[in-house]
């Protein structure tokens, strides 16, 4: 049995599926046959997407911003662009018809202040170079006149998506 921490690189990442299946026991973690390399290199593809050419494209409410998305590999991705005076209880939530955003986001902070309050009552706000996580649950705003946007890498499969 293994014990301790398992550091795994960047250059490991394409030959995570062949140590997950190692571990499964559904592969021979000795074996080097041309079949079980073919087998890891075929499941993956080099892509490229440009937000500036997104797969969709989600507007909010009153023109006061939108989603731009992209899928790249089994990876859902947005660039949030949320012009001044945006408040997500305003201009998203009739779209999501849910009581708060009930998307988890991680991501980072390019441009503008972001606030985020939890239905609990705690709020943070974001600025630029601020990497984030914010658990679903929540309402947020724009902070002063200048537009945020900022990059999403988990919550914007269904965000600003009706229900």
């Amino acid at each position: 049995m293994l014990q301790g921490q398992i550091h795994i690189r960047l250059a490991d990442v394409a030959f995570f599926p062949w140590f997950v299946s190692c571990l499964a026991g559904t592969k021979n973690p000795i074996s080097t046959s041309a079949t079980d390399q073919e087998d890891s290199i075929m499941t993956q593809q080099l892509e490229r997407k440009s937000l500036d050419n997104p797969d969709e494209v989600r507007p909010f409410k009153d023109g006061k911003g939108r989603a731009e998305i992209v899928t790249v590999g089994e990876t859902v991705l947005g660039r949030g662009i949320f012009e001044p005076g945006w408040v997500w209880s305003e201009h998203v939530k009739p779209i999501a018809g849910t009581a708060s955003c009930q998307s988890g986001h991680t991501g980072y902070v390019l441009e503008g202040r972001m606030v985020v309050k939890m239905d609990d009552g705690s709020e943070v706000e974001f600025g630029p170079g601020d990497a984030f996580y914010m658990p679903p649950g929540h309402d947020a705003w724009i902070v002063g006149d200048e537009r945020c946007v900022l990059i999403d890498v988990t919550g914007f499969g269904k965000y600003a998506k009706p229900a």
